[in-house]
């Protein structure tokens, strides 16, 4: 949770494996982590190797030698400590790594059908400039501070504009078939992957006369 009270963390130093660090808590490297626990490519195991890899800035633990040779403890051990690295950074829980029946790892992260970081980049990145004159290219904040501008965002700018069109239910009744018709089009030009717009097919329209 973002507070005004609040001031910049502490650093405290990480060990695992021998291997001391001091996390990364930029918001490029937290978005680099949501994608990677976003990627259907990737294992549970290799998601907890990325995601330490990331916020420790050491490489080695992207190793597959590395990662496949641990014991379950060690799994569990690292993925424990990716859940910490995960709440430090996000705050609010947003991604945390939970178990199966087995023990074994499973990265999730929280998704919302209204946004997507890595979709929508050029339209989060136009609407800082224009709301905050902010290059997100250079800028230099924490997880928290990017998502406090992120929703406060102004109407006007393109990611809010963008948001309202995916979230906004289409008209129904008489005389709304025109105006159900053009939204129906905009969510289909601006859906996400995945989402109910996404494929471009045909849909029935029988909401308005």
């Amino acid at each position: 949770m973002f507070k005004l009270t609040d001031e910049r963390p502490i650093e405290r130093e990480y060990t695992f494996d021998g291997r001391s660090f001091f996390i990364k808590r930029d918001f490029k490297t937290a978005l680099r982590v949501v994608e990677a626990l976003q990627d259907d490519d990737l294992n549970d195991l290799d998601k907890v190797g990325v995601t330490l890899a990331f916020f420790s800035d050491i490489d080695d633990f992207l190793d597959v030698d590395y990662l496949y040779y641990m014991t379950d403890d060690e799994i569990k051990a690292m993925a424990d400590l990716v859940n910490e690295l995960l709440t430090e950074v996000f705050g609010d829980l947003e991604a945390n790594v939970e178990y199966d029946l087995a023990g074994n790892p499973m990265p999730t992260v929280k998704k919302d059908a209204s946004y997507d970081f890595t979709h929508d980049a050029e339209y989060i990145y136009s609407s800082f400039v224009q709301a905050y004159d902010i290059d997100l290219l250079s800028a230099d904040m924490t997880w928290l501070e990017f998502k406090a501008l992120f929703q406060g965002l102004p109407d006007d700018t393109i990611m809010k504009k963008i948001i309202d069109i995916r979230v906004r239910k289409l008209p129904t009744g008489k005389g709304t078939g025109k105006e159900r018709k053009a939204l129906i089009e905009a969510k289909r030009a601006y859906a996400l992957p995945g989402t109910e717009y996404a494929d471009d097919r045909e849909e029935e329209d029988d909401g308005g006369w």
